[in-house]
């Protein structure tokens, strides 16, 4: 005959039933998140081989498509920083350092010390636009004057003052002109396939030709 329970050891073999139920029914979660973890943390792995590995070139593409992966919007603008049409940030070519750099649009201008943001630059910053009127004005004034389909002369990256071998583009507008970024008037032309600014278009006499 076997002795009789005691209380201490039925509260013991109900809390051992308990842990088991719990067990059952917690296991599979926590094995959900943890492959879920691994599953992060090989991406990760991925991410960092990817960046460090191969040329500079492909090192550089692997940086522009983390933020083709993060959803977000971006182009280069003419004179080559990368901005983009939500957000204040923006990679630009720093000069002085030789280095690309993440700014913001309410970080000081580093030529001069001045804010950076188009109307709020200080008098005679090198940083200021060629142009005095603010992006909008610019863009409604070229098309009162120039309808789509103008001839004209396009420098998608610097223009002939600036580098003598710089590309010149012998071609017509395919749109109207527009603000992109809050910052740059520009158009987009025949033959490119991305927008120019309009600091690096100019109209051209129209000759009888195709073009």
């Amino acid at each position: 005959m076997s002795a009789p329970m005691t209380p201490d050891r039925e509260q013991e073999i109900r809390t051992l039933d308990l842990l088991e139920l719990m067990s059952d029914r917690v296991a599979p979660v926590i094995s959900g998140h943890l492959a879920a973890l691994l599953g992060e943390v090989d991406r990760l792995r991925a991410r960092v081989a990817e960046l460090e590995a191969g040329s500079p070139w492909e090192r550089a593409v692997a940086g522009l498509n983390a933020l083709a992966d993060a959803d977000i919007a971006f182009w280069i603008e003419p004179d080559g920083h990368i901005s983009g049409p939500f957000g204040d940030e923006h990679i630009e070519w720093d000069q002085e350092t030789s280095r690309w750099v993440l700014t913001r649009d309410d970080d000081p201008c580093r030529p001069c010390g001045c804010p950076k943001r188009f109307d709020r630059h200080a008098d005679g910053c090198p940083a200021l636009p060629d142009v005095t009127e603010p992006p909008a004005v610019t863009a409604d004034r070229w098309n009162a004057q120039y309808p789509v389909g103008t001839p004209v002369y396009a420098y998608p990256g610097c223009r002939p003052e600036d580098d003598s071998k710089c590309t010149r583009l012998t071609t017509r507008t395919r749109s109207a002109a527009s603000v992109l970024g809050g910052h740059t008037a520009v158009v987009w032309v025949e033959g490119h396939s991305a927008y120019i600014s309009l600091t690096h278009v100019d109209p051209r006499p129209e000759t009888g030709g195709a073009l």
